[in-house]
């Protein structure tokens, strides 16, 4: 038996037992609705901005302040029992 070129796995079955087939990729200019975002804007992980209104927290003052408040609640209930 020869060797192939490339070893690839057998392709991906559905349960009826036919092959499932490939998703195209979808470009920008499809339609698609997709949006190709440029290195200098922000994207999902920005958090809050100069122009964003409240308080700015970072994310270990928050996790702070929770568990302050827990270990608070944890007295108070401790304290009720008595």
């Amino acid at each position: 038996m020869p060797p192939r070129a490339i070893d690839k796995p057998p392709p991906a079955r559905n349960p009826a037992g036919g092959a499932i087939k490939r998703r195209p990729a979808k470009t920008p200019s499809d339609g698609s609705g997709a949006v190709s975002r440029t290195s200098g804007q922000p994207g999902i992980l920005k958090f809050y901005d100069q122009e964003s209104p409240g308080i700015k927290m970072s994310p270990v003052q928050v996790l702070v302040i929770s568990l302050v408040f827990i270990a608070f609640v944890v007295l108070l209930h401790i304290y009720g029992k008595f």
